[in-house]
């Protein structure tokens, strides 16, 4: 695979059944298939790295496999003794009490190049053999191994790729199933960077010290808890609705996210994942819970902001109201709307009469000063319905929504007549100033939004040309 691959960093594993490797299957197109695998392809603009990492120390302890079968992935006998009993002796105890624990504590490593490669042990078995996770050769030179600090290897190893490439946001493994198991008799539980709880009738019957710094309660104080105590009120219907249904079979699995009750009153925001397990004969959740505090946080810094772009780019920043690019994209919209229920949809263009004047004479600030009042000016005069845009420059367009063209030549004509009335204050200077308007209907006057505006427009230009300070309609 790597090979077809080229240059593209590969990493994988195999799934078994519990410990067996004997019944695993692969589900495509609709059927489960033996003998397959599956091959993620995986494109990313972000920076990544791939990584393996272990915490075993070859022990000086050398052997060499003098009888085995690599296809069945068996040692028969290892310096000419039978395999189990030479492993049995590195390890430092009796062959009948060989437990898995011992194979994930002590595997095999190989050392090609200075590197080493584990060879994790699946089983010991009758014959005095031993059968391993992965195809063993005749002569090769095996040094068992023992494992140190799991837990604080893992984190150098995230500690580097974090100064490599900054905090991963995302990362995807595989892991050896005996790590899991030297995890369970190492009691890597209670050291576990999440909180790990296991709840039963409601309450918690176990936590380990990351849960308990994560709510700010003792272990006893959590005992006499339950889930529902550590979640806000407003959530607490949603957790235990899930609790219920993982419970109940109703779902596999069930992933969260809540908010949290610390016991200082805090709030924190929680993600949950829990699984089932049958412990002499009853049924508990085992739960890990994570405090994603920082990254929700981050999350609504994001969702604010993105809000804020959002309306940024419907907006004219000047005045308010809505720019040329919210216009193109909602006029269209409208008028297919008027189009079904048979309503009129009016267009009023409006342009400030010698609005160069008062940026030659007052300035360009007091030219947005007065943009910043009509812009106010129009919304004073409006109905919730209606649509205000800054269509370009000194030029206003509104759409009325149900209304025919006389009420929206009677709507320009009354914003006419308190512009005109207006003045604007900037600095010691009092500002005056006028607007002309042409106004189009849907459909008598176009059945598009260009058409529209066209007509509007056109009927701007003729109250320009009768001398501005008036509202004329297209018709």
């Amino acid at each position: 695979m790597q090979n077809g691959l080229g240059r593209i960093p590969v990493l994988g594993g195999s799934s078994g059944d519990g410990m067996q490797f004997t019944e695993t299957r692969v589900c495509a197109d609709g059927a489960f298939r033996t003998g397959s695998a599956v091959l993620v392809l995986i494109s990313t603009m972000l920076p990544f790295r791939t990584f393996k990492t272990d915490h075993f120390v070859p022990t000086d302890d050398r052997v060499v496999v003098t009888r085995a079968d690599a296809d069945r992935r068996v040692v028969y006998e290892i310096d000419g003794r039978p395999a189990a009993e030479a492993y049995a002796q590195l390890v430092g105890v009796p062959v009948a009490e060989l437990t898995v624990q011992h194979y994930a504590e002590c595997p095999m490593v190989v050392m090609i190049a200075g590197t080493k490669y584990l060879r994790a042990i699946r089983s010991a078995n009758a014959d005095g053999s031993l059968t391993f996770y992965c195809a063993i050769e005749e002569g090769l030179v095996l040094r068992a191994a023992r494992g140190v600090g799991l837990a604080e290897k893992l984190e150098d190893t995230f500690v580097e790729i974090e100064t490599a490439i900054g905090r991963p946001q995302l990362v995807m493994g595989c892991d050896c199933i005996l790590r899991k198991v030297e995890a369970k008799f190492r009691g890597l539980v209670g050291q576990s960077l999440v909180g790990i709880v296991l709840i039963e009738d409601g309450r918690f019957t176990y936590s380990n010290a990351r849960f308990d710094d994560m709510f700010g309660y003792s272990e006893a104080e959590i005992w006499e808890r339950g889930p529902l105590q550590l979640t806000v009120p407003h959530d607490r219907e949603f957790v235990a609705d899930n609790l219920r249904r993982r419970l109940t079979g109703a779902i596999d699995r069930t992933d969260f996210v809540f908010r949290g009750l610390r016991k200082n009153g805090e709030v924190l925001d929680a993600e949950c994942h829990s699984t089932v397990m049958q412990v002499g004969g009853r049924r508990m959740l085992i739960s890990m819970v994570l405090d994603i505090s920082t990254r929700a946080a981050a999350e609504r810094e994001i969702l604010v902001l993105q809000e804020q772009l959002r309306e940024e780019s419907a907006h004219d920043s000047l005045t308010g109201l809505y720019n040329r690019r919210f216009l193109d994209a909602s006029f269209a919209r409208e008028l297919t709307l008027a189009e079904r229920s048979g309503q009129p949809v009016s267009v009023i263009m409006c342009d400030l009469d010698h609005f160069k004047r008062v940026n030659d004479r007052y300035g360009h600030q007091a030219g947005d000063e007065v943009l910043r009042a009509f812009g106010e000016l129009m919304k004073q005069h409006a109905r919730a319905s209606d649509i205000f845009y800054r269509y370009v420059g000194e030029e206003f367009l509104m759409v009325l929504l149900g209304l025919a063209s006389e009420g929206a030549l009677e709507r320009a004509e009354q914003l006419r007549s308190a512009l005109a009335k207006l003045t604007v204050e900037h600095g010691d200077g009092r500002i005056r100033v006028t607007s002309s308007f042409g106004v189009a209907t849907f459909p008598a006057d176009g059945r598009s939004s260009d058409a529209l505006i066209a007509a509007a427009d056109g009927a701007l230009y003729t109250a320009k040309a009768a001398r501005r300070n008036q509202a004329q309609s297209g018709r």
